[in-house]
């Protein structure tokens, strides 16, 4: 009996998390490229941020996740905090919620793709993001290593075989 409710707790987690990133991925695919650049700059700046301080690999998330099992708390506590001051900001940081709980959630991996893919129309806005940045806050934003994408959450090519894998 213990077992299935456990099951329908993790299911309900589950379901939260899809709700939470399917929201963001709205609001992505509702923004401009530009719009999206800045979020990424702000991701940017988080991951830089994020590496230092807990000595993460962004670009292999899945190995965060797996080796700090509370990295997805960590990163509600921070949003949380710079909520407070700056909403802008924290999209920054939900990215990178939304990354570690698709790499540790197969069934969100999917979602977690999908909101690179969404990211990645901003990248070449970036630089425009960045000076936009420094002229609101007076922040210098560094774009080091921008375009880079965790490699377990890049957006897959279309397969030539249609989405079955089939001919």
């Amino acid at each position: 009996m213990f077992g299935w409710l456990k099951r329908k707790a993790q299911l309900k987690i589950i379901s939260t998390m899809e709700q939470d990133i399917n929201r963001f991925i709205m609001g992505l695919k509702g923004a401009s490229p530009p719009e999206v650049g800045m979020v990424v700059v702000f991701a940017n700046h988080w991951r830089n941020v994020l590496e230092r301080q807990f000595n993460w690999n962004l670009d292999h998330p899945d190995l965060v996740a797996a080796t700090d099992i509370v990295a997805a708390l960590r990163l509600n506590r921070m949003i949380r905090e710079v909520q407070k001051k700056d909403a802008a900001k924290a999209a920054g940081l939900m990215v990178w919620l939304h990354t570690i709980r698709a790499s540790e959630t197969p069934e969100i991996r999917l979602l977690g793709r999908e909101m690179w893919a969404q990211l990645s129309r901003g990248i070449p806005h970036t630089e425009q993001a960045a000076d936009g940045v420094f002229q609101v806050f007076g922040v210098f934003m560094d774009t080091t290593g921008i375009d880079r994408v965790p490699e377990n959450l890049r957006p897959c090519p279309p397969s030539p075989y249609g989405e079955a894998g089939f001919r």
